[in-house]
């Protein structure tokens, strides 16, 4: 039995999300899979949430290690980011707006928006167009996989949406990402 730590807890965690989406972290699930009853993962995590914003910080943690000059390959950052897990769109947007975690994603945006001379305040309307637009494009990727029709816009269109949007709100004179 793997000794029941934070970091434990989270390695699980994310490696169920990898495999399952967001419905595949369940307390229940996550503990049993760690050996343990699930009241023990309230000693690390007070509730699901809280775990959810610790999966949404590991999930944020190669922002950490990155500097941007250009606020449009900080946003891309962040996109590929959220698109390597199923649901990161969704988790890291609901963690935002609870306040519990996911900062690393404003923050690296802020920093870029300084470097490239543009107002801060930018950073968040940046963010919630990578969000809004990484949630479509989850979405979507889900109904496939489901055998949902859906209409014809690929996740590639997406992507090259984003950017733009992204170009656009920025003035459009930056770095190829």
């Amino acid at each position: 039995m793997t000794k029941l730590t934070r970091e434990s807890i989270l390695q699980v965690a994310m490696r169920r999300l990898h495999e399952y989406g967001l419905s595949g972290l369940s307390m229940r699930g996550i503990a049993t899979e760690l050996g343990v009853q699930p009241g023990a993962l309230y000693w690390h995590f007070a509730n699901k949430q809280l775990l959810v914003a610790g999966v949404c910080d590991e999930l944020m943690a190669p922002l950490a290690d990155q500097q941007f000059r250009d606020p449009v390959a900080a946003a891309m950052a962040i996109r590929e980011c959220l698109v390597s897990v199923p649901d990161g769109a969704e988790m890291v947007a609901s963690t935002i707006a609870f306040g519990l975690g996911a900062e690393a994603a404003h923050s690296c945006l802020v920093e870029a928006c300084r470097e490239a001379n543009q107002p801060a305040e930018l950073a968040s309307t940046a963010l919630h167009l990578v969000l809004g637009e990484v949630q479509h494009e989850q979405q979507r990727a889900q109904a496939v996989a489901l055998g949902i029709e859906i209409g014809s816009e690929s996740v590639r269109a997406s992507e090259q949406t984003l950017r733009t949007g992204l170009q656009a709100l920025f003035g459009g004179r930056h770095e190829h990402c």
